[in-house]
């Protein structure tokens, strides 16, 4: 234990030195500026918002929305369907996508997906780890499999195309040879050429504590598995990445692992184990899921626990009918790579997380995806109805309120 503490502040010494000329640290300071919170407006970091109600038809109605790509004035929204269905810019039904199914033209599960910019196609990632392309008409195009037969994998989660010729997939291995009292998952992100579906692996780690094994009587009643392995952004041919448990977020261009990268400073507030850490009410710091990056600026959202400047309670209903309540520790925080300060967010409206949208006085705003130049987010309708009736909204969101109803699609929000 003692080595380790010895290691880390050389890494963040030498990350510090050797960083890009126009980055004043790499070093995000998330200890330094927890007690630095603010609310913080869209025009700081965009310029125009637009909202966009999906068509709600029977042919149209999505579930929970997993990933949106965009292309030209075409919007794809993968749900948890196994579908990608597409929408015009404006919100009008196009096409749906579901081709779920055993068959040589078809896809088991969709783990991921991207839209091709230069072929116009669409290209989906099975859990299988086969490669599925359609046109943008639906039509198969080709099947491939970027791995040896030989090699076991669980599950292969996201897929990012990176040039003309190669691609980045992040997967989980479990090797039958690690069938002990212990097994262990390996996560590793595989380069995928393209066109001879070559795969390399560039980075990887072993996960001992992704499997859990429950035993009942002597004999093992049940085995959880911790499917998630990396949480990754892409902007342009960059990939940014951390592994589950690390500080460091590590960059990979052009499908090589550069010598740049970030370390996130949590200070005191790191986690050190993992007794007395479940719940809100403990003084360790997370990362709270994906983050989004771009040319300027990291948007992160941390789990501050009992830190958190302003928890708040959010009542669920169950389909039995009880209720369940869920305290809020979730804090959004966005890290400047210019003057490397990490700024936390205030809630502009209680119990609403974002930017504050001081372009359309809206909903406040958060990115979840990004897409040719345009960060995506979501409201669910019924959700959109609940906020007009208790903050109000503007006569653009007002006239979208009319269209619509609880059991709506959800209404896409969209920043440039």
């Amino acid at each position: 234990m003692k080595k380790l503490y010895f290691i880390i502040p050389c890494i963040i010494l030498f990350a510090c030195t050797n960083h890009s000329q126009d980055v004043i640290s790499n070093v995000i300071d998330v200890e330094g500026s927890i007690s630095n919170s603010k609310i913080v407006e869209c025009s700081s970091h965009f310029n125009r918002i637009d909202y966009v109600p999906l068509e709600t038809t029977s042919q149209s109605l999505i579930g929970t929305i997993r990933k949106v790509e965009i292309l030209d004035s075409t919007i794809f929204v993968m749900d948890n369907s196994e579908s990608i269905v597409t929408f015009s810019k404006d919100g009008r039904y196009i096409s749906r996508l579901n081709r779920k199914g055993n068959g040589p033209q078809e896809y088991s599960n969709i783990s991921d997906f991207y839209v091709d910019i230069d072929d116009r196609s669409v290209v989906i990632l099975d859990s299988s780890g086969d490669i599925v392309k359609y046109d943008l008409n639906n039509n198969f195009l080709s099947r491939s499999k970027p791995y040896s037969s030989s090699t076991q994998f669980l599950n292969y989660d996201r897929f990012f195309r990176i040039s003309d010729s190669s691609a980045i997939i992040s997967a989980i291995q479990f090797n039958m040879s690690d069938l002990t009292s212990t097994p262990i998952l390996h996560r590793k992100l595989l380069s995928y050429t393209l066109s001879d579906t070559t795969v390399v692996e560039i980075d990887g780690f072993s996960d001992k504590e992704a499997i859990e094994v429950q035993s009942k009587g002597g004999k093992t009643a049940s085995v959880n598995i911790s499917i998630k392995s990396f949480y990754i952004s892409q902007f342009g041919n960059v990939l940014s990445y951390i592994k589950l448990g690390s500080d460091t977020i590590s960059k990979i261009v052009d499908g090589v692992i550069s010598d740049d990268y970030y370390v996130i400073n949590y200070g005191k507030y790191k986690k050190v184990n993992t007794e007395n850490s479940i719940g809100s009410d403990n003084t360790y710091i997370s990362l709270n899921g994906q983050f989004i990056e771009n040319k300027s600026s990291i948007f992160f959202s941390f789990n501050l626990r009992s830190l958190a400047p302003e928890p708040f309670e959010r009542v669920s209903t169950k389909r039995d009918g009880t209720k369940s309540v869920n305290k809020i520790t979730t804090t959004y925080a966005i890290f400047n790579k210019k003057s490397g300060k990490l700024q936390f967010l205030n809630q502009p409206i209680r119990e609403y997380l974002g930017l504050k949208d001081n372009i359309k006085n809206g909903v406040p705003f958060w990115p979840r995806y990004y897409s040719n130049g345009k960060y995506i987010s979501y409201i669910n309708a019924l959700d959109l109805i609940m906020f007009s009736e208790k903050n109000g909204v503007n006569k653009e969101l007002a006239n979208i309120i009319d269209k619509i109803d609880e059991e709506s699609n959800p209404i896409l929000i969209l920043a440039i």
